[in-house]
């Protein structure tokens, strides 16, 4: 019997973690993959657009439409990640080759449009960076909304966790304006926070080493980018044993893995008009304004404490079975 699969679009600043949660994505059964669109954030929006056509021919994927997206926030000042990805987004690694074969003439919020819109089912929009291409998406193309099933969506925060604000999450802080009329625009918002999920899901280089140990030149550049993204991230400053967190393949596995993950219905509105809070989610998991439930517009994502393990192999699983089934 044929599993059905679930329709997605892809978006993505493609950095290191992106890479990862790409891969997974691109060449999982479960899901269909409609269109990979790339934004700002970990890098520029035209590395993030080359890496994300690299990553998906890397996997024989060119078969998937790629949409530039935009290349700046709807208000503040341009601000990526080069302290964490390198320059490149892909930690200065360079890739044998690149791509451009999947590049649509759309931007990403058309390009997004047309294949939710010609696909039969709902769809379900993936954002691992910035929300800037799911506002435009919004503010251009508002009829799509009811053909979204929902936005899986990495960012959001209890605390914040980003150098230069204590209050916002990296990924709504590179354009909280944006973020905030994308959330708050009537479309069901799952969202993956680090301190909830992703920073749970880790996994150290032993792990790695024994996983991508092969001649091969994928497994190869799966070593050397997290070696980088060790040394970034102060993942070798564990104590115990140097563990980074994956935060983007941890969230596209709650697609694909739906069993390790709990839900909590909530409100959550984004703080714009703030200077030392701009960015900051307010994320009312009490309901202390006691709201209706009808404006809860948000599931904020958990984890299943019993099967953490298992989703951290889970999730290393897809990866090696992305890259080796490729080789």
């Amino acid at each position: 019997m044929n599993m059905r699969k679930i329709p997605v679009i892809l978006d993505a600043d493609t950095g290191i973690d992106d890479t990862m949660a790409l891969l997974i994505c691109a060449t999982s059964s479960k899901l269909d993959v409609l269109a990979a669109v790339s934004t700002f954030g970990n890098t520029t929006i035209d590395y993030a657009t080359q890496n994300t056509m690299d990553v998906l021919a890397l996997c024989g994927r060119q078969d998937i439409a790629v949409g530039m997206g935009a290349d700046r926030p709807w208000k503040k000042k341009l601000r990526t990640s080069p302290y964490i990805h390198g320059v490149n987004g892909i930690g200065e690694y360079q890739m044998p080759e690149h791509h451009r074969e999947a590049l649509s003439p759309l931007p990403a919020w058309d390009l997004a449009y047309e294949k939710i819109m010609a696909c039969p089912e709902k769809v379900t929009y993936v954002a691992l960076g910035s929300l800037t291409n799911v506002a435009n998406l919004f503010c251009k193309h508002p009829d799509v909304k009811p053909r979204l099933d929902k936005v899986v969506y990495m960012g959001g925060e209890l605390r914040g966790n980003v150098a230069g604000s204590q209050c916002a999450s990296v990924n709504i802080f590179h354009d909280p304006d944006a973020a905030k009329y994308a959330i708050e625009g009537g479309v069901p918002f799952h969202i993956c926070t680090s301190s909830q999920v992703t920073d749970h899901v880790k996994v150290t280089m032993r792990e790695l080493e024994a996983r991508f140990g092969g001649d091969d030149w994928r497994d190869r550049m799966i070593l050397e980018l997290f070696r980088y993204y060790f040394g970034t991230t102060g993942g070798y400053d564990d104590p115990v044993e140097p563990r980074v967190s994956l935060h983007d393949p941890s969230t596209v596995m709650y697609l694909i893995e739906p069993q390790y993950f709990t839900g909590r219905r909530c409100y959550c509105g984004i703080e714009t008009a703030g200077i030392e809070t701009y960015g900051y989610s307010l994320i009312d998991i009490y309901n202390l304004e006691e709201r209706p439930e009808s404006e809860f517009n948000i599931v904020l994502v958990g984890l299943r404490e019993d099967t953490i393990s298992a989703l951290q192999k889970a999730t290393m699983d897809g990866l090696e079975a992305a890259i080796h089934q490729t080789c």
